[in-house]
């Protein structure tokens, strides 16, 4: 009896000291992702991503993931350590407007990866990692007390039920950086290396184990920011809205992981939104060869290519394009202009129900702080026997003649209806390099308008905005008897 009680003192200092450790990083932290991968049998790599705000205090050396399953009553502390040389910032800064990792003034945020290996004791249903560090940015406007609330992320693993399975993960870094009065975009590039079918959600901001962020008045989980337009993707993840108000918001996505129709895992990724004052125009990414569209049906066996552009509106301004090569097999291929080449033949083990999908990621070189957005395309795998059936991706056309040309060009589209027709031309780094034409036709049909185009020789994109529709082409400025 005398060494019962030591034991029982020492079992509930266990208890205190592994319930849910904290990491205090002051009023700083902007955002975390935590997932896993098997690592064969039951070890498995943990990976924390901590996003924070370099105006705030520095990275911990370890931080205390929480693992634990109630139907084997298992609770524990996994001590990941920050890899060497992995942090990094994310906010690309620029001459003469250096960001708070820098010694500025202007915002930076830093990623520090923590990772460690672990051996589970053995198979369950409801394996469960968390992680909490306080406390989020004072910054925030979306919430009622930001300066006091932690951030707390939660993975969740069945290996009873899907031995060896691996989290979903995210591709793309969170930089949400929005304009007030420009369109945003923004998906995360989830990806789910065993194939299985993945189910997306806006969930509110957990502060701890059952508990949620106080938002302000009007905000929610499905509304998390004061915005004229929000809509969200449950079947890719992506994120678009629209406000005319400039604030910081706190978003939280789950990813739910299916196989067979049975949940075998999920994944949070918590992140923050900055909405600024911009005299910065927000860089795009065309949709299929120029269009519009960012979905295209194939059939298995089928092959399929087509381009997207970067562009920007600000002359002067540099555009690069990134992908997170969604789509497994696939061909990626960066050209300049920026363009992205995409190629790829599917099979029938494609066409599950699911569309796959790949995100493209468009940034400029606008300063304090670049212009960076995200756009989602998607395939539509169809069974069918009707090979050789295409899809248009355009409801319009237009042709260049001569091209390659070193005089003057003719411009021959159709129109839908009545209505200002323009063309832009874009130089190979995305740049607005000359004004074309900007002309009133009355109603639907063909036209043709001959242009000038006053530049050196080298490769230049047109792009060409009608009614109904809105398409680019290459053209090639050729040397002069050639």
């Amino acid at each position: 009896m005398r060494f019962l009680y030591p034991l029982r003192v020492a079992a509930l200092m266990c208890l205190v000291l592994f319930s849910q450790p904290r990491t205090v990083l002051a009023t700083h932290a902007a955002g975390l992702d935590l997932t896993y991968k098997c690592l064969g049998g039951l070890q498995y790599e943990v990976s924390l991503f901590f996003y924070r705000d370099c105006a705030g205090s520095a990275a911990p050396a370890v931080a205390q993931v929480q693992v634990s399953s109630i139907s084997l009553g298992q609770n524990f502390v996994l001590s990941a350590v920050q890899v060497a040389g992995t942090a990094h910032e994310l906010t690309a800064p620029c001459t003469g407007a250096a960001t708070a990792c820098g010694g500025g003034s202007a915002t930076g945020i830093m990623v520090h990866l923590f990772r460690d290996t672990i051996v589970l004791p053995a198979p369950a249903e409801d394996w469960h990692f968390s992680f909490t560090a306080c406390c989020r940015n004072c910054a925030i406007t979306t919430l009622k007390n930001p300066c006091t609330e932690p951030l707390y992320i939660t993975a969740e693993l069945d290996n009873l039920n899907a031995p060896g399975n691996n989290s979903p993960r995210f591709t793309v870094e969170p930089l949400l950086f929005a304009c007030a009065g420009q369109p945003f975009r923004y998906n995360p590039g989830t990806v789910e290396d065993d194939g299985d079918s993945l189910v997306y959600a806006l969930v509110a901001p957990g502060t701890g184990p059952g508990i949620s962020v106080s938002y302000q008045a009007g905000n929610g989980p499905s509304n998390p920011l004061a915005a004229t337009t929000f809509s969200f993707d449950q079947a890719t993840g992506e994120v678009s809205f629209t406000t005319n108000t400039t604030q910081v918001g706190a978003i939280a996505l789950s990813v739910t992981e299916y196989r067979n129709g049975k949940r075998i895992g999920r994944v949070n990724r918590d992140i923050q939104v900055y909405v600024n004052a911009c005299s910065n125009t927000l860089p795009v990414v065309t949709g299929i060869d120029g269009t519009g569209k960012f979905t295209q049906t194939v059939y298995p066996g089928v092959s399929i290519c087509f381009q997207v552009y970067g562009f920007d509106a600000d002359s002067g301004q540099t555009v690069s394009l990134t992908h997170n090569g969604g789509i497994p097999g696939a061909s990626f291929i960066l050209l300049p202009g920026p363009v992205l080449e995409f190629c790829w033949t599917p099979d029938s083990a494609d066409a599950h129900g699911t569309m796959p999908f790949f995100v493209v990621t468009a940034s400029d070189d606008a300063c304090p702080v670049n212009g960076v957005q995200s756009f989602t395309f998607s395939i539509d795998v169809k069974l069918s026997s009707a090979t050789g059936i295409t899809d248009p991706v355009s409801t319009f056309d237009f042709h260049l003649s001569p091209n390659p040309a070193n005089g003057p060009v003719q411009v021959a589209f159709n129109a839908l209806s009545g209505g200002i027709a323009s063309a832009t031309l874009f130089d190979a780094h995305g740049r607005i390099v000359q004004k074309l034409f900007n002309m009133s036709i009355p109603a639907a049909g063909n036209y043709r308008k001959g242009i000038t185009v006053d530049q050196p020789t080298g490769l230049y994109f047109l792009l060409l905005e009608v009614p109904g529709g809105t398409a680019i082409r290459k053209l090639l400025v050729s040397p002069a008897g050639k």
